[in-house]
């Protein structure tokens, strides 16, 4: 049997997780432009990233319903298509979750932010090498974004979990 606060836990988690999927499919992915905004900004950030290292990067947004945004390097072969699943929203949903969801203190909760920060940025780092990648080594394109970087983002939200927990540990209070 499962101790009291791993199923409270587990209850918690989901229930946000379900609150989130009403708001987002009901309301934020439908009537909102959050999914263009969160990849423009990226993609933007991502294009003066390679341009400033002596890449002639081109960029194209509102293509379709399903990709919003496409970056490319002249002389590239394919683009990269920035996908409203590929913005790492959903990523920071689920580390936000196992913060609010785990009983502590409601200061310790703050954690949310830098993870959050962290989490964008690193997408947007996972989009600069993917162009790369299409750029200078297509063959090996979709093993690095199906493989490493879902490995990687999901190794840097459970890190920041356990380090969360680590600096939280003595501090838990009920949810």
């Amino acid at each position: 049997m499962f101790p009291k606060e791993v199923i409270r836990f587990f209850i918690y988690g989901l229930l946000l997780y379900l609150g989130w999927e009403v708001v987002y499919q009901g309301f934020l992915s439908v009537h909102t432009s959050f999914n263009f905004t969160v990849i423009d900004w990226q993609v933007r950030i991502s294009w003066y990233v390679l341009d400033f290292f002596g890449y002639t990067v081109y960029a194209a947004s509102g293509i379709r319903e399903n990709f919003l945004d496409i970056l490319w390097i002249e002389g590239s072969t394919q683009s990269l298509e920035v996908m409203k699943n590929c913005n790492a929203v959903e990523l920071i949903v689920i580390f936000s979750i196992f913060l609010l969801a785990f009983p502590s203190k409601w200061k310790d909760k703050w954690w949310i932010i830098p993870g959050s920060i962290v989490l964008f940025l690193l997408n947007i780092v996972r989009i600069i090498v993917l162009v790369i990648i299409e750029y200078k080594a297509p063959e090996y394109m979709d093993f690095n974004h199906k493989y490493t970087f879902t490995a990687l983002m999901y190794l840097v939200i459970f890190g920041f979990w356990f380090l969360w927990l680590k600096k939280t540990s003595g501090e838990t209070a009920p949810a």
